[in-house]
């Protein structure tokens, strides 16, 4: 068995980095974080925790060996792969695909083994990593209908140079109106503007608008990202009531 860590250098390149598995005291942990609003779970934290045996013949050996593992971990990594024989992925894998930001690592050297120095070493590994849970689900949704007038005459206090204020009827009839409007936020993928309620008789495509918003980027996972939008009608009559959401 095998170990294939691949990580990005200074120079922004992924970098492969094999070295042999030699593992002992191997364990995992995950910890999910749920979104209160829908239920359901939007990210994952997982932790591998591992001993590396590095084996070598003579002490120049074991430094190249050490040097070459200590480097490859200090940089940020993409994935981490628990090889079999057959090159055959582990389930003990953490991989790119919705990880957010990169993998860390923190590698130690036990101080109480300089018996073992001349043909082997060991170290501490610890690999670190968030990744989103779902990543179609929802993390809000919110929408409203707001019915704006009745049709009444429309009235205006009117201000006189030399008499009290008057108040006026400047017309008889006024129009319905209605404003749909919402956000919606996906946890990776952006969720689309649902279409007005009402037909395009009471549509005022003018005054409507849709926008769509990034949220926010870790490396090669975008999160959050959402749209927003509102959508007004008019007519001469009675507007029917829309019950958002349902």
């Amino acid at each position: 068995m095998k170990v294939r860590w691949t990580y990005i250098d200074p120079g922004g390149n992924a970098v492969v980095f094999d070295h042999a598995a030699n593992l002992t005291e191997f364990s995992t942990d995950r910890d999910q974080q749920m979104n209160p609003r829908t239920g359901n779970y939007m990210f994952e934290s997982r932790t591998i925790s591992m001993k590396v045996r590095l084996l070598a013949n003579g002490q120049d050996a074991i430094r190249s060996a050490a040097s070459a593992l200590e480097s490859a971990y200090s940089y940020p990594g993409l994935s981490w792969e628990f090889l079999h024989d057959d090159d055959t992925r582990s389930a003990h894998s953490m991989l790119t695909p919705n990880l957010l930001g990169y993998i860390s690592a923190k590698i130690s050297w036990p101080n109480n083994l300089r018996n073992e120095y001349a043909t082997q070493r060991g170290c501490q590994l610890t690999l670190t990593a968030r990744y989103v849970r779902e990543p179609g689900a929802y993390v809000s949704y919110r929408e409203s209908f707001v019915l704006i007038g009745n049709g009444y005459p429309r009235r205006r206090v009117v201000e006189s140079v030399i008499g009290p204020p008057v108040k006026q009827t400047l017309c008889n009839y006024t129009m319905y109106r209605a404003i749909q409007s919402g956000e919606a936020v996906g946890t990776t993928y952006r969720p689309s503007a649902p279409d007005p309620y009402l037909p395009v008789p009471y549509y005022d495509g003018d005054q409507s608008s849709v926008e769509k918003f990034s949220g926010e980027r870790h490396l090669l996972t975008q999160i959050f990202p959402g749209v927003r939008w509102t959508y007004a009608f008019s007519s001469p009559t009675v507007i029917p009531f829309y019950n958002p959401g349902f």
